[in-house]
Parts: structure tokens; sequence; C-alpha cells
């Protein structure tokens, strides 16, 4: 994208030159146009919140408001002198004047005229006309009768996406524009797009330009729940075609969270590969899942992994997928956190073919599987039967899933039969889906029984899940057929320990201050006092697994807590060294300073479903498990609650850009929907069994 320009006019007097007024009957003379006395000051306003944005902006207000064919090459200069890459902001602050039998309004300028220049329908022109030659622009009218100039009679379809000319008016085609409410919207609002109030996920270079626009209307009439903007009066926008509108991916207002990593090109594409991959076959491959578990780390996309250890359950398994080993359903099982979903991972992107070189990162320093275009997999995440039913045959036989025909169980098996090499077939978190057991009983006991013609098994099936109850007859089917029933709970407490010390050693020296000359002495005896402290002796299953607590605990320490700096300091760190994932989340909020809305926050998040809930709704639901003296959060509130509680958050985008969020692991879930409340700090431990 090329510059950032805006042109902002203000105009509060008028000469004293007569104009003429039409009524039904005749036209006459009328005394001058009455003084815009706040024009100046909300001009200017608006020029400040579009210099903070990063626009160029000339400001036309006070002694420099121009004259009305001043006013008109001022806007026609703006747009020629801006280049097709640039993006422009025409905001003009007037008295408007339409004459009878005309669909066209005229911006009046300084000297109280109206000047052919200043016919907004020809403002618009100049810019659709010049095709692909003329910057994107958006006109922000703040006067009478503006509205014509969104619905242009010479324009005679819809505006498309790829549209050069929009326009925001402050009334509609026949009504008054008021006190400039318009202007004072615009500013409120700007102020909230640059304090990233929007939420616009970090991926979106601009705030959506469809919720811009309905949030300035919506703070004009009055429909936001506060008070009016009296009179009331109507804003109206360029009309464009419905089938555009969820595709509208306009430039104007710059997302202050957008962030786009400085690496070489394979690693910075990363993130739009993925997404490109998640549209062509499904959304329920979810390969951030894959990549962020295999990462074993937050923020895994162009970092390097942090996954440690398992290396004799990683080679078995990259034999199934490659091959080398018989063709026999796998069970991958255990407490919550011991690491299913992160050994999925590392097979789901070693061995897709489009995710393998954009997650090379993650997996590159482990015994991995080779690529092989026989694999599809699917997080069952609150994902219903008929769903990944669907989503397995769009990846395996995408010509079947086409048909008119809905996708069926017996169709999958069908198709799965059918193909000339066995399939990898990965589900992760059965335990999660909509209806886990029925998804077992329909779905993933009938996928270990399916034969191929020769009698051979039809697919190489892997399948995470927790050790529950109901799944008793898939693990009997998996028996039956020869599978392997891999519980990694099981693991030698020695090897546990092993690594778990090599993967809190990797995430602490991933940090600043650990992985510098100075912190570097503390990372062995913090890494032997955690593995230590989850890998006591004891006969009781393990409620939470040591790589779940493990990894937010050391993440913690790296980048939350102040730096160990002498030997003392370590001991008392490790004296709070927390056993379960409770522990972990109650030692964060006690903190000082954390922010008195988090957990409220996370409560909500608790009762999220699908890619998860905007902070819009967050903000709703939070007071629900809030004391009564916080009161309401505002959006900056929730925000920063958001931030305090990123270790145990996933962020991702809903349709329109909007950031979503969702608790990180079910298990969390879980204990916030039992203890939304605060709890006292010793009974944590309590609590998590």
């Amino acid at each position: 994208m090329g510059q950032r320009r805006a042109l902002v006019v203000g105009i509060a007097e008028f000469a004293a030159s007569s104009r003429t007024v039409f009524d039904a009957d005749e036209a006459t003379d009328s005394p001058a146009w009455p003084p815009l006395p706040e024009a100046g000051d909300w001009a200017g306003r608006t020029a400040a919140m579009l210099d903070e944005l990063g626009y160029r902006v000339t400001l036309l207000a006070g002694a420099s408001a121009p004259a009305a064919a001043d006013l008109g090459a001022a806007v026609t200069r703006t747009i020629q002198e801006a280049g097709p890459d640039d993006v422009v902001i025409v905001h003009v602050i007037t008295h408007g004047d339409q004459p009878p039998d005309l669909d066209t309004a005229y911006a009046i300028g300084a000297d109280g005229r109206r000047d052919e220049a200043c016919n907004v329908d020809g403002w618009v022109r100049t810019v659709v006309a010049g095709g692909d030659a003329r910057p994107r622009t958006l006109f922000l009218l703040d006067f009478c009768r503006s509205g014509v100039a969104t619905v242009p009679r010479w324009h005679r379809r819809p505006f498309q996406a790829s549209n050069r000319a929009w326009v925001l008016a402050a009334s509609a085609p026949d009504s008054d524009a008021f006190d400039c409410a318009f202007s004072r919207a615009v500013v409120q609002v700007l102020r909230e797009v640059a304090a990233g109030d929007f939420c616009t996920h970090p991926s979106r270079p601009t705030v959506p330009y469809l919720a811009v626009s309905a949030r300035i209307r919506d703070l004009v009439a009055g429909d936001d729940g506060d008070d009016v903007l009296l009179p009331v009066q109507e804003p109206t926008g360029t009309p464009i075609d419905t089938m555009t509108a969820a595709r509208l991916d306009l430039p104007f207002f710059p997302n202050p969270d957008y962030r786009r990593a400085a690496f070489d090109d394979a690693l910075a594409a990363m993130d739009d590969r993925l997404a490109e991959f998640a549209r062509e076959v499904d959304h329920l491959v979810d390969p951030r899942h894959f990549r962020d578990r295999a990462a074993a780390r937050w923020e895994a996309g162009r970092r390097p992994g942090l996954f440690q250890g398992r290396e004799r359950e990683l080679r078995a398994l990259s034999a199934l997928v490659d091959g080398a080993a018989a063709a026999v359903p796998w069970i991958i099982t255990g407490s919550p956190g011991v690491g299913k979903s992160a050994l999925l991972g590392v097979l789901v992107c070693a061995a897709h073919p489009t995710l393998r070189h954009a997650t090379e990162e993650v997996w590159g320093h482990l015994p991995a599987p080779a690529a092989t275009p026989h694999l599809a997999a699917v997080h069952a995440r609150q994902q219903a039967v008929d769903a990944i039913t669907t989503s397995l045959l769009t990846q395996l036989a995408p010509e079947s899933a086409s048909e008119s025909a809905p996708p069926s169980v017996e169709a999958l098996l069908e198709a799965v039969a059918d193909r000339p090499v066995a399939p990898v077939i990965v589900i992760d978190s059965l335990d999660e889906a909509i209806d886990s057991e029925e998804l077992s009983m329909r779905l993933v006991v009938p996928l270990t029984r399916v034969r191929r013609p020769d009698g051979s098994a039809a697919c190489r099936l892997i399948v995470g899940m927790r050790p529950w109850e109901e799944f008793e007859p898939l693990r009997r089917a998996v028996a039956l057929a020869g599978g392997t029933i891999l519980d990694l709970d099981q693991v030698p407490a020695t090897e546990l320990a092993g690594n778990l010390r090599a993967y809190v050693q990797r995430v602490l020296r991933a940090g600043r201050w650990y992985g510098s000359v100075e912190g570097h002495w503390f990372v062995t005896t913090i890494a032997d006092g955690v593995a230590a402290t989850l890998t006591r002796p004891g006969d009781a299953q393990p409620q939470w697994g040591g790589f779940l607590i493990a990894r937010l605990f050391a993440e913690y320490v790296a980048h939350t807590l102040p730096p160990v700096t002498d030997q003392a300091q370590a001991e008392r760190l490790l004296a709070q060294v927390p056993a379960s994932l409770p522990e972990v989340l109650e030692m964060t909020l006690s903190q000082p300073g954390v922010s008195p809305w988090m957990r409220p926050v996370l409560a909500a998040l608790a009762h999220a479903r699908g890619v998860g809930m905007p902070p819009k709704i967050i903000r709703a639901i939070a007071p629900l498990f809030a004391p009564e003296d916080l009161g309401s959060p505002s959006t900056r509130d929730v925000r920063r609650a958001l931030a305090d509680g990123r270790f145990y958050l996933r962020q991702s985008a809903d349709d329109s850009g909007t950031s979503v969020f969702r608790l990180f692991h079910e298990s969390l879930v879980e204990y916030l929907r039992e203890h939304p409340r605060a709890v006292p700090a010793d009974a944590a431990s309590e609590l998590a069994t």
C-alpha cells in the first residue's frame, strides 16, 4: 500500500452573500448561511485522529477555510495527486444545498456560495471514472442532504468491493444534519480504532469498514444504548451488493494490533498458507491447532518449536504414517496436558504436504514422518459427527463430498476402502466433540473395522482422547483389530523427569533473560526443581499432565515473573512450583498488578462455543462472574484482562476479521466452569483433584 492522505475541511463562518432557498412554489433570497461555531473544532479533532492513524493530513479550517471554488479544487487536487496504491479520506463539515429536481448536493464554501466544483456527485464521479488509476477514497460528508452522494443515479449497479469511491454521509438524501453530530461520532470512532477497541485480529491489517461505519451510524442515531446525539438524524453510506459485503476489505482504518513478522519469505507466508489450506480443504482440519500443539509454545508461528521427549513414541507413530509398520489403529490417551495433542501435532505438521514446509521449525529437530498425500486430520473440539464425517470425506475424496447427497459415514467408509493406499486418519480431541460417545460409536469404531477387498486394514487410524469409561467400546475395537493403546501417563518416572527437565530448559532459554549469559546459570536449577515436583512418587492416577503444568509454569517464569538473579531467589521460586493446572492459574491470578477482570473474563470464555467469543460478548458476560463492586468492564478492561491471561488463551478471527478468544485447554474450561469465582490459594490443589 502507498501513502495515507487526508483532507479535512471545517467551515464555521460564511460570508454575507445572499443564498437561494427553494420551496415548493418558488425560489427566494434568504439571509446568509448561519454559522457552524463548532465546525472548526471538530475538523481539528478529526485531523488529529487521522494523523494518529498514519494519515498525512491537510486541514482547512478557521482562517484557512476555503471559498466554494477553492474547496472543490482542494478535493479534486487531493484525489488527482494521489497514486493508485494510496488511500485518501476527505472529511468536510459545512452547509449543504440540494436544488430541486437534481439528484446531487453541493457543499457550501466560506464565501457562502455554491460552486459546480463543490458538486459532491462530481467528487465521487472523479474517483469512479478514473478506475484503477485513482486511490481508494472515502468521503466523510457532514452536511445536510449529503446522503444523495451515496446513491448516484449514473451508477447503475450496486458497488462492488473493487470500487474506489465510498461515501459515509451525515444524513439521508432528503434530510438535514445537525450540530456536527456526525463528526463527533467520527472522532469517537477513530479514537476507538486507534485504541484497538474493535479488537480486530492481528493478522488483519485494517479494521473492517462495515464495523466502523455501523458504529458511526449507531452513535449518531442513538442505537448503541448511549444518549442520543439530538436532534435525531440518520447517517447513510454507499450501498453494496449483499454478496460482496462478506468479502469487503477496505483499507481506510488501520488496525493498531496488526503484526507482520520480518522473517524470510517462507516463514512470513506461513499464516497465509495455513489460512488458504483451511479454506481449500476444510476448517475442521484446524492447522493452527496442530501447529501450535506441535510447537509446544505460545505464538508458535515463525518461531522454533520446543517439543521435547517422546522420541520412542514418535518413532513408532512415524513408522505407522510412513507405511513401515502394520496398518493397525492407535489410541493416544492420558490425562489432560500429558502431551497427546503435541504428539499428534508433530505427525500432522510433518506428514501433510501443505503444512510440512511451512511448519518445519516446529518438528525439524524430531524423528518425524515423511510427507504423504494419503492423510486426513480433524480436530474434533466442539464438532458433531456429521461435520467431522464431511471434513474427512472432503480431504480424502473431494469428488464424493461435492455430490448433492449429504455425506454419510457409509460414504466415508466406502471411500476409505476404495483408496489404492490405506490413508492415515488422525482424529484429535475425541473427548471434546459435541457428542463424543456418539462420534466414537458411529464413526471411529467403524473405522477400526473397515477392510479393503483383500482383507487388510483400510486405514491407519490414530485417535487422541482422554481415558474415559464411555470409550471402552472403542478400546475393545482397537484391541480386537490388533492395534495399540498408548497411555502417556505410563511412562517411567525417570524417563518423564528427563523429558520434562529438557523441555523446561528449552522454554526458559527461549526467553530473553534465561537465554543470556547472566540468566542461563539458573536454568538447570529451575528445570530440575520443576521436573522433581511433577514426578513425585504417588499411587494415584495423574489428574494433570506434567507437560501442561511445565509449559505454563516455565512460560510464566520466563515471560512474566521478575528474573531470578541469585540462588536464594531460585529456591523461593521452586517452593511455589504448582502440581496442577488450577494451582498455576491461581498463582497467576494472585500476582500484584493482574487485572481484577482477568478471572471473570476467563470464566466467561469457559462458556465459549465454536472458534471462540468476541470481546463484545465477553464484556457482556464477564460481570456475571465478577464481584458486585467491580461494576461493568470497559472495552479497555476486557483488553487488559485478555492480555494478562494470554497464556491461557487461543486467539483467532471470525469471518468479519474480529478477534475471538477461547481457553486453550479443555481442562481449564472444566475448572473455570466449576470455580468461576475466586478460591482460597491453599484450596486450589484440593479443587484440582
